[in-house]
């Protein structure tokens, strides 16, 4: 392939991405070996390296109420994460131990897990059907609540992404949908700015040591209490400057 670097900056490229100089190697080579196309294919798996790409849900049909009007469950998160095997890039299939939770009535749902001091948002959805009925701020409730009162977490961490596969997959709304719309004023997307409304909430940059597009946190009410927000989000890794 002609379009693509010489062998010792491909790999150095590459190795900027999945940090494992020996697989970086076996990588460039791979693609010098390739039809154009065929390459450019396999490329597109480096953009979406760490990334956990839900597929599916397994979801018991079992909630019990935890706390006023939080109901969880457990629940299987099927994913598939792109890794290498001497230079072949490919998908592996993995399954996620976390929660589901809804309201009573089921109109707002979400999965969630827990780490040490934080609660990952997986997803949250309002019900099709309910959209535009001012659920939001019911949805925030049943996270809060979960994370803050149940978990005893000082922060959630989340991106305001739609989700890949709908937690309520035999509703169709026909309406347009304006979550992923841009805002001309912030250039955040609606659905970051719906939940940047929310108390409590702040835009990060990242977690987990990388950058995150649309990231978000909500803190504990105590943490905002305890000092300045952006300061304790910054001193957990999650404000940093992109290089």
């Amino acid at each position: 392939m002609q379009d693509l670097p010489p062998i010792p900056r491909l790999t150095e490229i590459i190795n900027e991405v999945i940090d494992d100089p020996t697989e970086a190697k076996y990588i460039a080579y791979s693609f010098k070996r390739l039809p154009e196309k065929k390459a450019l294919s396999k490329m597109a798996l480096l953009d979406e390296w760490n990334q956990r790409l839900i597929q599916d849900w397994v979801i018991k049909d079992d909630h019990k109420e935890i706390i006023k009007g939080v109901y969880m469950t457990d629940a299987l998160a099927i994913a598939k994460t792109p890794t290498s095997t001497r230079g072949v890039l490919h998908y592996r299939k993995t399954q996620i131990c976390c929660m589901a939770l809804r309201n009573q009535d089921n109109t707002c749902q979400a999965i969630v897990e827990i780490k040490d001091d934080l609660v990952y948002l997986t997803t949250a959805e309002v019900d099709p059907k309910q959209r535009g009925q001012g659920l939001m701020s019911e949805l925030y409730n049943l996270i809060t609540k979960f994370a803050f009162e149940f978990a005893g977490a000082d922060r959630i961490i989340a991106r305001a992404d739609l989700p890949r596969k709908s937690l309520y997959p035999n509703t169709i709304n026909k309406s347009n949908d304006w979550r992923d719309s841009i805002n001309p004023i912030t250039g955040n997307t609606l659905l970051l700015d719906a939940w940047l409304k929310q108390k409590g909430s702040y835009k990060i940059t990242g977690y987990d040591g990388e950058a995150k597009y649309n990231a978000f946190a909500i803190l504990a009410p105590n943490i905002i209490k305890e000092g300045d927000p952006l300061k304790y989000l910054e001193s957990k890794g999650h404000i940093f400057n992109e290089f």
